[in-house]
């Protein structure tokens, strides 16, 4: 809107979480069964969201509020049997993408050019280094570059016009070649113990929405830090996903700066109800 720009995907996670929270704790005793008939409503909305940030087009958005939906659904009771069918599904899919694009290199109905370029740079980025495969290569040169301690701050040269988005998609890479793999574990390590907290506290929590909700919470940050991760080192395609509080992005920093609020509410409001009155 003019200057100012807004990525409603990032909104889109947060209010799937409150919400699914709320519904599952308020019908606990029938959630066992996805297809009993009050579950039809959080079915179809989360259904809809997926889809409309999917076709924004926002893959990496989607899958994330899709994961984050099938976490929270599993948490509060679904058979498993279900979770294993979906988690197949999904594997089934994605591997037949794979195969599809590898064997015949065509398009994709409602992929779009640039979506199918990225899969195909996954498979092998060095097939076409100048195009599909620029950006995971030139990744993979800025961490290389960093080695054990990086170049130093403010010394990298892959974000000079090398590597694309440097700032959101690959700032764990330009932190490798600045800071080297001692930054980048430090990095890793302060992300990953801020998730453990999310979840440990999480269980501690005795109210079925504030928990759900804190699940739900350290779900998003846990799989779009994985995803971002996965991209910038080759593991997985890329997807645009930004790194939770490191990556430049308004939406992204402000959702997640709620969503803390948000856990330390809930686990403060938790510890109050538990002193003697």
């Amino acid at each position: 809107i003019g200057s100012f720009g807004l990525q409603p995907a990032e909104f889109m996670k947060l209010n799937l979480i409150l919400y699914l929270s709320w519904f599952i704790s308020k019908h606990q005793y029938h959630i066992n069964d996805v297809f009993y008939d009050t579950m039809k409503k959080p079915l179809l909305i989360t259904a809809a969201a997926v889809i409309m940030v999917f076709l924004q087009p926002d893959l990496g958005g989607a899958a994330i509020i899709a994961f984050i939906c099938l976490v929270l659904f599993l948490h509060s009771g679904v058979k498993v049997k279900y979770g294993v069918m979906i988690f197949g599904a999904i594997g089934a899919i994605y591997g037949l993408v794979i195969a599809v694009v590898k064997t015949f290199g065509s398009s994709i109905p409602f992929f779009q050019s640039y979506q199918m370029e990225r899969i195909t740079s996954f498979i092998d980025p060095f097939a076409d280094i100048q195009d599909s495969g620029y950006q995971v290569v030139n990744s993979y040169y800025a961490l290389s570059r960093g080695g054990l301690f990086g170049v130093g701050i403010g010394e990298s040269i892959q974000k000079s016009g090398y590597l694309p988005e440097p700032h959101t998609d690959f700032i764990l890479s330009i932190i490798g070649e600045e800071l080297g793999l001692v930054g980048v574990a430090f990095v890793l390590v302060l992300f990953f113990y801020m998730v453990y907290r999310i979840f440990k506290d999480a269980i501690k929590i005795k109210d079925p929405f504030a928990q759900l909700v804190c699940i739900g919470i350290g779900t998003m940050f846990l799989v779009q830090g994985v995803i971002n991760i996965g991209g910038a080192t080759g593991l997985m395609p890329l997807t645009g996903v930004t790194f939770p509080f490191v990556s430049y992005g308004g939406s992204s920093l402000l959702v997640s700066a709620v969503s803390i609020g948000i856990v330390n509410n809930m686990y403060i409001n938790d510890q109050i109800s538990k002193q003697p009155k």
